[in-house]
């Protein structure tokens, strides 16, 4: 049985206020273009997410999924808080382009995740979860998109 969508969630200014004890799936709906994610979205997400949660987020958390299309390969993510049970999908870019669905895809698995990374960032910097300027550590600046796992 599919579970509805609550339609409160994303309403202005409250949402929800039921929050994980809703008996609705609380799907974000976030807007079209995320195209300033950088290599340091990742730190800060999972440092904003272990403050906030108490829970240490690892990428295998985040699901990926590949198709074909005309002959190409084509990567999504998806990601369901494990304390609040929100679900968030890729967001456009201009690297990204848009199903019948409304799901958006890219061309490789690190933009997918990238975007993803800062689509949740983004959707945590507007309800005060997570400020664009911490969680991230001198050390850990120089890290690379090819650090995911």
């Amino acid at each position: 049985k599919s579970q509805k969508i609550c339609k409160f969630f994303n309403s202005v200014p409250r949402g929800c206020n039921k929050g994980s004890k809703c008996n609705h799936a609380h799907v974000h709906k976030s807007r079209k273009d995320v195209s300033n994610y950088g290599l340091d979205s990742k730190l800060k997400l999972f440092n904003a997410y272990q403050k906030s949660f108490g829970k240490k987020l690892n990428v295998r958390d985040f699901q990926l999924l590949q198709m074909k299309s005309d002959g190409k390969d084509w990567y999504t993510t998806g990601f369901q808080c494990l304390k609040e049970n929100t679900i968030y999908y890729t967001s456009g870019s201009p690297h990204s382009i848009e199903s019948k669905q409304g799901i958006f895809w890219y061309k490789n698995s690190e933009d997918a995740l990238k975007n993803i990374f800062q689509t949740i960032l983004d959707a945590f910097q507007a309800r005060g979860i997570a400020h664009a300027d911490e969680g991230i550590h001198s050390k850990q600046r120089g890290s690379y998109i090819s650090d995911l796992d």
